[in-house]
């Protein structure tokens, strides 16, 4: 029995060479259908069909090399960048796969990112139009009893226009200054304007106020474990940096590359 272990250890890798059609005698692989469509693996239909795809893409492919143009120098560029961006990814998924997020890490990462939270945000609607006079006219509309969101779907330049000029929850350091005046002193519904904005003048009216409220580390947690992990890498590229011989042409040589 022990002289068919090899052949058996080798199956895995068999499987993944062994032709699923073969296109002027170039083969198409178990391999080449998974890395084109991870979800054909498991899906019977969706092989069958990434394996057609992968036909129609060898007889263009094939066309290509027949014309020569698999030679031009644009070709051969876009090729090796190619190659470089599959390789670098290889290298990056092994990285990461050595290096994995901690959960310290992560809560590190959540506490820091509760800090980043702005202290208020606002509810708000307005209408923007490009002169004074518009704006105060449209003011003593809304004072007679005009319908503020008709007004803003009807006049207002701003892209909320459509939907009544409301803005949705922001946060207080995205505010414009005069509007941020307005909405911590103004009370709840109250109609402020004309205010001046680099885009033209607006009437504005305050919706709500509230602290913002705290995501769960598990709400964030995917996002946090991007950028750790993305910042990781960076760090590991920067030491392989450190190692390399490197020339810039047009720049100034450095010492440490």
């Amino acid at each position: 029995m022990r002289r068919f272990l090899p052949l058996l250890i080798l199956v895995p890798g068999m499987a993944l060479a062994a032709p699923l059609a073969n296109v002027n005698g170039q083969p198409i692989t178990e391999g080449m259908v998974q890395a084109a469509n991870p979800a054909a693996a498991n899906n019977p239909e969706a092989k069958k069909q990434t394996v057609q795809v992968l036909v129609s893409r060898m007889l263009l492919a094939q066309q290509a090399e027949k014309k020569g143009w698999d030679k031009t120098p644009a070709v051969r560029a876009a090729l090796a960048t190619q190659r470089l961006a599959i390789l670098s990814s290889v290298a990056a998924q092994h990285y990461w796969a050595r290096h994995p997020i901690t959960h310290s890490q992560l809560e590190a990462a959540y506490q820091k990112a509760l800090t980043t939270l702005p202290s208020k945000e606002y509810r708000l609607r307005e209408i923007l139009v490009s002169d004074r006079a518009a704006a105060e006219h449209l003011l003593t509309e809304l004072q007679h009893g005009g319908s503020f969101s008709q007004l803003a779907a009807q006049h207002s330049l701003a892209g909320n226009a459509a939907v009544g000029g409301e803005s949705g929850w922001i946060a207080d350091s995205a505010l414009p200054a005069s509007f941020l005046k307005i909405m911590k002193e103004g009370k709840m519904g109250e109609v402020f304007g004309p205010v001046a904005l680099s885009q033209g003048w607006a009437i504005v009216q305050k919706l709500g106020e509230r602290t913002p409220p705290k995501p769960s580390l598990t709400q964030v947690q995917g996002q946090l474990e991007t950028a750790l992990r993305n910042q990781d890498l960076e760090h590991y590229v920067q030491q392989l940096k450190k190692s390399a011989h490197i020339h810039v042409v047009g720049e100034k040589s450095d010492a440490a590359h």
